[in-house]
């Protein structure tokens, strides 16, 4: 199932025009009535708008970031939404895109689940790092290259668990494998394959305690495309349903199939089941032609698994299921295959029309059918195994049973098939699908029998590996499928994922694939619902020989850029009745890179349409729009206009694909300056008459700007942070010198405080000094008094009191003269203290708003870096390039005559007797600008025994001519038929052509004898 098939529009070459593809969104699903934020990764996703989603439940906003110095304005973060999950969303994956500058994205799967969502946050490479997980979850995570993520989870003794992993049907590149092992690290149960490649594990826990689940990806590769979604879930488990196929809009009995599915008892199936359960409910199935379709995006092998009809079923049980079961809707009564039914001498009995519902079960298993049939009676016998999803590969057989002269069994091979042809030729277009199918056509009355198996079931088998025998009564119709991709312009084996952006003035084309069914050959007339104000679509009718068609959109100068999803629809008649069929559609999962590549294609739920801001080089139109007439043989020169912009240079040169050999469309070389041109076509004689539709297509150099807006903002961005720098530079600065201020006056103040001291200390020594004499003069007094006491008469010894007296007052005196200067200094040595604790303190200030000036300079410097990166770089994508843009012009449509004249015969019945001559007059009207002579010749049908009729040729200056019949008596009366072919030389080849007129012999009466 890794196969699909990849068919690309011809039309289509990629380019380096930018086109927005979204590669992952992850988490990839989040949980009913909750919200997600999820990280998008895209190329091109340039001004990203909104994510849509398939469900009008799931929206998405920006996630903003936190208001900052840089930004105080909240701004979108780049790469990330918020998404929100309303609560009546069903469980099922559904469709999301991405939307920005250029375009609409392509589709990408996003899951709802109804259980805790989980996130691996931290590595867990091993059973020591194992992340804990309850039973219950959904945790998502991403492989590590060369490891696997490890999740521990707490199990009761016999409790069950079911271990699902989604990733293919996810559309992840991860091919997951998953083990489940016990404490010790015994494995005790490994991953299985199932039809999704995604595996599944039931498991019973022996014992109670702690089990790790061990998930890697098969090929040890990582990364963001390497995602998945690993589900632990001990409820109701829904494997499979059976019989896929009912009846729309009618309430049906089905098996479901499962685990711990309630009111359910052990499945009993031929072969066994193992551990399945059963339970059978009501159900019903939305009706596909009413536009209930199934939620479910398969995968697709082959254009022709689109074409069939299914939706989902409904029913209270299947609620449960993690996604939406579809079933096929029947086309007739529903027939359940039942046993013995494996041999051919024991074939089951049914009654055609119907849909036959069985299963390739169990192993080497062969279905036999029997039923009758009136000769002439035409049935198609179509096998949906494949189609359903399954890995089966069915054949299918019919045989007559009848007996010989001798009453002896007599048993003859009528048909037999393995797949459906592919539809579409060409190398990487299409494949076969696997479902066989035969068109029958019952020889005579009598017993046929019928074989279905499944070639690969003698090697492998499942319960579900189910199948639909449809068996319906030839009714033709048609079923569209568009597919969007886009071809590589150098290399065929590449392809790219594309979604349809049109530029202004701008003309791409969506490819439409007609899947014709039961012959129908109908010409379709194609045309475009919900096309956005201005947009317009070229009108294409598919012709009843052709199965592919082109539907060229156009955005005239004027439309605004805008998003939008579309319909095509094709309307044919068969007989009276009208059919309306609406397209569906399709896309590559990945971009195909090497022609080993898978290419695996999905359906969409809808055809996305973006009318971008970006213009179109060059835009080419008719001269003149309308049908261009010719005839086989003829040519024509059919005058464009070309329209050049700004930008556009070079040649461009333009070619025509997808035509019959015998339509030839010279290339077409339009020099840089040319603002018309002619193109040639040529209709070979051999070509069958008919409509046909001519698609200019080429490459135009152009000099092309990417964003230049973004480049715009992010230079005008970086300006206000390169401003915002170097004003918090300057405070910076200024803030550095009032430091150096600060730490000048601190210094003064610390000197004159130092000196302070010095001077107390100084004055204090004096006092001291001053203090010590003082005494010693009082002792001197002290002395000199009581000397003077004792000799009071001696004047000298009074005298020398009096001067010691002196002496003591004189030092008391210097005494507190210094102790008043101790006092003075003392006071001003505070005060310059006090002068330094402000300048410290105001230092300190200065300081810390020095710092945090410096810092915040720092930091916005760093920032104004960073945005001037993201401004050159932003500038440099800018950069006007010369790149290759797709250019195409909408389709000239040509009616092709079988010949370049009308004859108008007159009379346009030519009645006459046996034996007599009559004259026909041919008005010949020469069209196409053909003016050359008319050679005609006319015969019966089949040949008339006397009837002669001469050979005629019309000058070219003549309008008409007359033919001379001529009868003999022996002509055989009758009506008869006269082919009349007209030669002619137009552009000097023979064109022929025919007429036919009826001839009425008459018989002569017999002559009455006389009497």
């Amino acid at each position: 199932m890794i196969a699909a098939f990849c068919f690309l529009s011809s039309q289509m070459l990629l380019a380096d025009f930018p086109q927005a593809r979204l590669a992952t969104i992850y988490p990839p699903g989040g949980k009913q009535n909750s919200q997600v934020t999820v990280a998008i990764v895209g190329t091109d996703l340039d001004d990203l708008q909104k994510l849509t989603f398939s469900h009008p439940g799931i929206t998405a906003i920006h996630k903003m970031s936190e208001p900052t110095e840089f930004d105080p304005q909240p701004k979108p973060i780049l790469g990330q939404m918020v998404v929100s999950i309303a609560a009546d969303v069903l469980p099922g994956i559904y469709d999301v895109r991405a939307v920005g500058r250029y375009g609409v994205s392509n589709p990408r799967a996003f899951m709802i689940g109804t259980v805790e969502e989980l996130r691996k946050e931290k590595p867990a490479d091993d059973v020591a790092t194992a992340i804990d997980i309850p039973p219950d979850a959904v945790v998502s995570g991403k492989a590590t290259a060369g490891k696997a993520d490890h999740y521990a989870v707490l199990l009761a003794a016999n409790q069950r668990v079911r271990v699902s992993v989604w990733s293919k049907r996810l559309e992840s590149r991860m091919t997951p494998i998953v083990s489940i092992a016990d404490g010790s690290g015994k494995v005790l149960a490994a991953s299985n394959r199932t039809p999704s490649d995604d595996p599944v594990l039931d498991f019973v826990a022996p014992i109670a305690g702690k089990y790790i689940v061990k998930i890697s990806d098969f090929f040890a590769g990582g990364g963001d495309e390497l995602f998945y979604r690993l589900s632990l879930s001990t409820g109701p488990q829904i494997d499979f349903v059976f019989p896929p196929v009912a009846k729309p809009g009618e309430t049906t009995k089905i098996s479901v199939f499962g685990r711990g599915l309630p009111g359910s008892s052990p499945a009993i199936l031929e072969g066994g089941a193992g551990s399945l359960e059963q339970v059978t409910v009501d159900a019903s199935l939305g009706d596909p032609a009413k536009g209930t379709l199934s939620r479910v995006s398969r995968r697709l092998m082959a254009p022709r698994d689109s074409s069939i009809d299914a939706g989902d079923i409904s029913a209270s049980l299947l609620s449960s299921a993690l996604q939406p079961i579809s079933a096929l809707a029947a086309v007739g009564p529903v027939v359940i295959e039942t046993s013995p039914n494996d041999t051919s001498s024991q074939p089951q009995a049914i009654q055609i029309p119907c849909d036959v519902a069985g299963r390739f079960h169990p192993k080497g298993d062969r279905d036999w059918y029997s039923f009758t049939a009136k000769a002439g009676e035409e049935f198609r016998f179509e096998v949906i195994s494949q189609r359903l999803g399954l890995p089966t590969d069915a054949s299918l057989t019919i045989e007559s049973v009848g007996v010989d002269d001798k009453g002896q069994p007599v048993v003859k091979e009528i048909a037999f098939s393995d797949d459906i042809a592919a539809d579409f030729a060409g190398v990487g277009v299409d494949r076969p699908t696997t479902d066989p199918a035969i068109s029958f056509k019952a020889p005579v009355d009598g017993n046929y029998r019928v074989l279905i198996r499944d070639l690969t079931s003698d090697s492998r088998t499942l319960p579900e590996h189910a199948y639909i025998l449809e068996i319906r009564r030839p009714a033709p119709d048609f079923r569209l499928l568009v597919m969007l991709a886009l071809r590589d312009k150098a290399d065929a084996n590449k392809a790219a994922i594309w979604t349809p952006s049109l530029p202004i003035g701008g003309s791409p084309a969506l490819d439409v694939l007609v899947l014709r069914r039961d012959g129908f050959a109908g010409e379709i007339s194609l045309e475009v619902e919900g096309l956005p104000a201005g947009v317009t679509a070229s009108t294409v009718s598919i012709e009843s020989k052709s199965n592919r068609g082109s539907l060229v959109l156009s955005a005239p100068e004027g439309v605004a850029p805008t998003s939008t999803t579309i319909r095509v629809i094709g309307r044919s008649k068969l007989d009276t009745t009208e059919l309306v069929r609406f397209a569906r559609s399709a896309t590559l999962t990945w971009n195909v890179d090497t022609a080993n590549s898978p290419q695996i294609v999905r359906e969409m739920h809808d055809i996305p349409l973006a009318v971008v801001a970006d213009i179109a080089p060059v835009t080419l139109a008719q001269s003149a729009a309308k049908v261009w007439e010719t005839s086989r043989g003829g040519k024509l020169s059919i005058p464009l206009g070309v329209v050049r912009r700004a930008g556009s240079k070079g040649e461009l040169s333009l070619t025509a694909a997808n035509l019959p050999a015998e339509l030839k469309v010279a290339e077409l070389k339009l020099a840089e300056g040319a603002a018309a041109g002619t193109v040639e076509l040529d209709f070979d004689p051999k070509l069958p008459a008919g409509s046909y539709v001519v698609i200019l297509t080429g490459a135009a150099k152009a000099s092309y700007q990417r964003n230049p807006q973004a480049a715009e903002v992010a230079k005008a961005d970086h300006e206000r942070i390169a401003a915002l720098s170097k004003e918090r530079t300057a405070i910076a600065e200024t803030a550095k010198q009032a430091v150096a201020t600060a730490d000048k006056l601190l210094l003064d103040s610390q000197a004159i405080g130092k000196q302070a001291v010095t001077a107390i200390e100084e004055s204090k020594k004096s006092m001291l000094d001053i203090d010590n004499a003082a005494k010693q003069t009082a002792i001197a007094f002290e002395a000199a008094k009581k000397l003077a006491a004792e000799k009071p008469g001696d004047a000298a010894v009074v005298e020398a009191a009096k001067v010691a007296e002196k002496a003591v007052a004189d030092a008391a005196l210097k005494l507190v003269a210094a102790t008043t200067l101790v006092q003075e200094r003392t006071v001003a040595q505070a005060a310059a203290q006090k002068k330094t604790d402000e300048l410290i303190a105001a230092k300190v200030t200065v300081d810390k708003s020095m710092q945090e000036s410096v810092a915040k300079a720092k930091a916005t410097e760093e920032e104004r870096v960073r945005r001037e990166k993201i401004a050159t770089d932003t500038a440099a994508a800018s950069v006007a390039k010369d790149i290759d843009v797709p250019i195409m012009m909408p389709p000239i449509t040509i009616r092709v005559a079988e010949s370049p004249l009308t004859i108008a015969p007159a009379p346009e019945k030519i009645t006459l007797k046996q034996g007599t001559a009559a004259d026909l007059t041919l008005a010949c009207t020469r069209l196409f600008g053909f003016v050359g002579e008319i050679a005609l010749e006319a015969t019966p049908a089949a040949p008339v025994n006397g009837l002669a009729i001469a050979p005629l040729t019309i000058p070219a200056d003549q309008p008409q001519g007359i033919l001379k019949l001529t009868t003999t008596p022996q002509t055989p009366p009758g009506s008869y038929e006269l082919v009349i072919k007209a030669k002619v030389k137009f552009f000097e080849r023979e064109i022929v052509s025919e007429r036919r007129v009826p001839v009425v012999i008459e018989a002569v009466a017999a002559e009455v004898p006389k009497t």
